[in-house]
């Protein structure tokens, strides 16, 4: 899973491009690992890079945690030094940020004596923002609690087991929910007092997320100061039917940040079939090989004065990669025949009126 960086910036400093990840069949990752991938973002001429926690910028510590990730990978215990992480980004001219990608349960918020999975979250975007402090950067993102299912990964994990076990919740349940993760949200808040870093949620939709829809995900992150935020995945909410345009006006002000990634509607009829299975049928793709009206996206993204970054989140070789660059590159810089293109009469994103 390869994820690129693009931004624009109305204050003058100019459009960035950056990679978060090379290739996607790396399944251990080191210390060695990460300065290659950012060397190799230097060596393609990208001028910016996503980390992310796989990296070891931050510990995992609880066994749950641990023995979540080795679902995916294995990720050497590394002593990161982060002066050194810093210099090299500064000398390959590479701009920089954090995405905690670290699962956070809601059984874990039920029972309110179950307190280590609550913490270890906390702690991890606490240091989160040191991290993102110690290398230059003023952004963390991170995803919502998941409506996972207890014993998820021994038993069916089928988008309608998800369904059914959403439904399960009733509206009283899953607001509590909110307020103990507002509470979560508050905690690292304070915590970091007096810091510039801004903190922002992945909009995750239903059936793995507590938030309802970008009305209800934009309500729970403005009840907290201008440091709060949202994270906008286009191919998750795309999937589910979520009109990207109208999401995008609802956070406005509060959108930081952007997980591109082109894709498909899920459909009624694949109910059954593995839940992340389906999702890499339906998203991850390259720009232009979905979809989503990119042109209409961006053409958004400008109308609601957004200057935050595009974080390309796909599965492709490095020709895709760079070619959805550049697609997002000529949309941003208003290029008349990438416009006509990409401005697909989709339903997903429709203009007003």
């Amino acid at each position: 899973m390869a994820q690129i960086t693009v931004s624009w910036e109305p204050k003058g400093r100019g459009r960035i491009v950056g990679l978060h990840r090379s290739r996607s069949d790396h399944k251990t990752w080191s210390l060695e690992r990460l300065f290659c991938e950012v060397q190799t973002a230097g060596a393609m001429g990208f001028r910016g890079f996503q980390l992310f926690g796989y990296y070891g910028c931050l510990p995992y510590t609880t066994p749950m945690s641990r023995d979540y990730l080795r679902n995916f990978m294995e990720i050497e215990d590394i002593s990161l030094d982060r002066a050194e992480l810093r210099s090299l980004m500064d000398d390959l001219g590479l701009r920089r940020n954090l995405h905690i990608h670290r699962p956070f349960f809601v059984r874990h918020m039920l029972d309110e004596a179950d307190d280590a999975e609550f913490e270890d979250y906390q702690r991890q975007i606490v240091e989160g923002v040191q991290f993102v402090q110690d290398i230059g950067s003023d952004l963390v993102s991170f995803h919502p609690p998941y409506m996972e299912p207890p014993q998820w990964w021994s038993t069916s994990r089928s988008y309608n087991h998800l369904v059914k076990y959403r439904r399960s919740f009733d509206t009283r349940t899953l607001e509590r929910l909110k307020d103990r993760f507002a509470e979560l949200i508050q905690a690292c808040l304070d915590l970091t007092t007096g810091s510039r870093v801004r903190l922002a949620i992945e909009s995750f939709p239903p059936p793995i997320s507590v938030f309802d829809d970008a009305d209800d995900l934009s309500q729970f992150v403005r009840r907290f100061g201008p440091r709060m935020g949202v994270m906008l995945d286009t191919g998750h909410w795309y999937t589910e039917h979520f009109d990207l345009r109208e999401s995008m006006l609802t956070f406005a002000d509060r959108l930081f940040d952007i997980h591109a990634k082109d894709g498909f509607r899920h459909a009624e009829e694949e109910g059954d079939e593995d839940w992340e299975a389906l999702l890499e049928r339906e998203t991850s793709f390259p720009i232009g090989d979905g979809d989503i009206n990119w042109a209409l996206v961006v053409e958004t993204l400008k109308e609601i004065d957004y200057d935050g970054m595009m974080n390309l989140e796909v599965h492709g070789t490095a020709a895709s990669l760079i070619g959805s660059r550049l697609i997002l590159e000529r949309l941003i810089e208003g290029d008349d025949f990438f416009e006509d293109y990409f401005h697909q009469p989709d339903q997903n994103t429709t203009p007003e009126g």
